[in-house]
């Protein structure tokens, strides 16, 4: 379902690849999804939805994120995919969204900045972010070092798989979708990892964020 607004222009971001080929974003405001409107339509919907994915961005204007706390009332798992976008967001809405979420997906640097001065390995910023947040489950990516998971009170690891970078557009997208795939299809989640990474480095090594997946090359990257 998709909503259309009058007045507001679709978003149109621009993407700047440094040598790295790691991506910042330049996103205009106001536009369309700024305005995200509690209609009929949208609260039949959600009461027959599993899952709602939400990040912060949308969640910088006031109606989008009063439409999206409203869906909250909801009984569905839901998923925050922090990825933070300076200016694009405010420490209050961060918190006020990692405690409604049942699952949090972060990169490392997002868990350094929600976590503050608090000193420690990368397993005890989880710990301390789901003590003040309550989150069922905690991911954290860390770009070619693969990702750490909290789940189901025990954490896991995966070290990454090396690819030839292209850019990383879309990488974290396609981790994120993976990774709740083979949450709802209840496979062991050292496995789950391992599948959301290999996607994730994947769609690194391609061009644009939305590439043709090659199962072949997918199976070649974990088998490698």
């Amino acid at each position: 379902m998709v909503q259309v607004d009058d007045n507001l222009p679709t978003c149109s971001v621009t993407v700047t690849l440094d040598e790295h080929q790691q991506a910042t974003y330049t996103i205009p405001k106001p536009i369309s999804w700024d305005n995200i409107q509690p209609t009929d339509a949208l609260l039949t919907r959600i009461k027959h939805t599993q899952v709602i994915v939400f990040g912060s961005l949308a969640s910088r204007s006031k109606a989008s994120r009063d439409t999206l706390l409203n869906l909250f009332e909801n009984k569905m798992l839901k998923v925050f995919d922090v990825n933070l976008r300076a200016p694009h967001y405010e420490q209050e809405t961060i918190e006020t969204l990692a405690v409604m979420a049942d699952v949090v997906k972060m990169n490392e640097e997002e868990a350094i900045l929600l976590t503050g001065n608090h000193e420690g390995t990368l397993k005890d910023r989880i710990t301390e972010f789901r003590k003040k947040f309550h989150c069922q489950s905690i991911c954290v990516t860390r770009g070619q070092n693969g990702a750490i998971v909290y789940y189901d009170n025990k954490f896991y690891e995966h070290a990454g798989f090396t690819v030839d970078v292209v850019d990383t557009v879309g990488a974290g997208d396609a981790f994120l979708a993976t990774f709740i795939a083979g949450m709802f299809s209840k496979q062991p989640m050292d496995k789950v990892l391992e599948k959301a990474c290999a996607i994730g480095a994947f769609v690194a090594g391609q061009r644009g964020a939305n590439p043709v997946y090659n199962e072949a090359k997918i199976a070649q990257i974990i088998g490698a």
